[in-house]
């Protein structure tokens, strides 16, 4: 009776030193693998560990105790898995019992505790796989998969279940992602506006950046080596075949590459990891299958030569792809939005995994060296005397360029006025302008869409569209209201 009280002193003293929310069970070492790794069925080599639990509820002689692997895991034979109570009190009985695995359940490990030897609640019991005794290690055999190490234990004459409190699972393996891929720097640069097929190269950002990071993990899948299976790809919102090319290059040191304007890359510290990788706009492609004619919105680079460097930590890759748009002499340069994406295609039987790291990301955009401001509708040559009120807050003069389409969809291309929006003051654009810069006749019923583009900063200037009907002065908004709301 004496040795019953004292076990029992002793169970009591154990639960308090752990805790009632302590970890049912856990494992001394876990696979290191890529969620695309363990999606590809890649091998893990094998090792030995140990898996320790507290079993919260008292096991009386006959009860079992099952610890259940996800299909696939491969444990060592029962002669090398060995069972360490320690001082604890309570027994299973030795050897082990491996119970193979069937075409749709992993293997198990039962133990049954000894008849006459109960293991009193929160005992701790140490299954070390890969050992004959608690010291003696053999050749490594077991080999984890993904997933969860399950603790289970049943009543050995009922078979009901027992010990159900506490968490009684733990994952086999370290599981991340492959590759962390990020916008790093976006597209912010400035087309000129005399000169449209040239960049404004004293502000902006010219050359957008993704980066992306290989994780260090021990087992990771591979990429597969046929072409286009590693590849970024930049959509624009709007056709971009004015431009000439489209290149991504990336240095050895992680800094952004510079590009001429003809495109060519260089790096001012390292060295280009690889030749730059050249898109002609003869090959973009359209993002819309079904559109006719087909658009030039979209550019794929295959980047698989533009391999990841190491970095400072061990087993961890890394590559910055720097993008440039190469402008074509005479034709606009794009005043759009463009977006990324980031593919690898890894080898996985019998079907190849396609992963995206990033899904039509934002990668920032370009516009115009200008204050541009559009007004949606302006009825011209219909005795409603139009007009539009610039309002420039600025300490200079400003140009005006306008441009615009009508209701035929008949395109009116950049014309320069003769009027400027003077300094700190408001300035009348008068349909009589509007008609002379693009060539209407007098009373020719036009109802426009203008844009006005500004020599100034956009936030000096206010555009106040209106025009006449009898004695009322109807009010027209600008697109200024959309860009106040973003």
């Amino acid at each position: 009776m004496k040795k019953v009280f004292n076990a029992s002193v002793l169970a009591a003293a154990v639960a308090l030193s752990f805790g009632a929310n302590a970890a049912d069970i856990s494992i001394s070492a876990k696979a290191n693998i890529t969620k695309e790794a363990s999606a590809a069925k890649v091998a893990v080599t094998a090792f030995n560990a140990d898996i320790t639990f507290y079993n919260r509820q008292e096991l009386a002689g006959g009860d079992i105790v099952y610890i259940s692997f996800p299909l696939g895991t491969v444990l060592p034979v029962a002669g090398e898995i060995f069972v360490d109570k320690g001082t604890g009190v309570g027994s299973f009985k030795s050897p082990v019992t491996v119970v193979p695995a069937t075409a749709t359940v992993g293997p198990k490990i039962k133990l049954e505790v000894t008849t006459g030897s109960p293991v009193l609640n929160n005992s701790k019991t140490v299954i070390k796989l890969g050992y004959t005794d608690l010291t003696t290690a053999v050749a490594a055999t077991y080999v984890p998969v993904s997933g969860n190490a399950v603790y289970s234990a049943e009543d050995g004459f009922s078979g009901s279940a027992k010990d159900t409190t506490g968490t009684n699972s733990v994952a086999l393996t370290t599981t991340v992602d492959q590759e962390t891929v990020s916008v790093t720097t976006k597209f912010d640069g400035f087309v000129k506006r005399l000169n449209r097929d040239t960049y404004e190269t004293s502000k902006g950002t010219l050359v957008a950046e993704v980066t992306s990071v290989r994780n260090p993990a021990t087992v990771k899948a591979t990429p597969v080596v046929a072409g286009g299976s590693q590849t970024l790809v930049l959509k624009a919102a709007a056709d971009i075949g004015n431009v000439s090319k489209a290149v991504v290059a990336a240095c050895t040191d992680f800094s952004t590459p510079a590009f001429t304007t003809a495109g060519v890359a260089s790096c001012t510290t390292g060295a280009l990891v690889a030749p730059a990788v050249e898109v002609l706009a003869a090959a973009f492609t359209c993002a819309d299958a079904t559109k006719v004619p087909a658009c030039k919105d979209t550019v794929t680079f295959d980047t698989a030569s533009l391999v990841h460097t190491a970095t400072a930590t061990a087993g961890e890759s890394k590559a910055k792809f720097g993008v440039y748009l190469v402008p074509t002499a005479t034709k606009d340069i794009p005043t759009t939005t463009y977006s990324v994406t980031r593919s690898v295609v890894y080898q996985a039987a019998p079907t190849n995994l396609t992963y995206k790291y990033l899904d039509n990301a934002d990668l920032g955009k370009f516009k115009l060296d200008a204050s541009v401001v559009n007004v949606p509708y302006l009825p011209v040559g219909y005795d409603l005397t139009p007009n539009v009120e610039i309002a420039n807050a600025g300490s200079t003069d400003a140009e005006i360029q306008i441009e615009g389409f009508d209701q035929n969809g008949v395109v009116y291309t950049a014309k320069t006025l003769t009027v400027k929006a003077g300094k700190k003051a408001v300035t009348k654009v008068s349909e009589a302008d509007i008609e002379t810069a693009f060539g209407l006749p007098a009373n020719s019923k036009k109802k426009l869409s203008v844009t006005f583009v500004i020599d100034a900063n956009a936030a000096d200037i206010t555009l106040a569209p209106y025009y006449r009907q009898n004695e009322s002065r109807v009010n027209v908004m600008s697109d200024q209201y959309k860009k106040a709301a973003n």
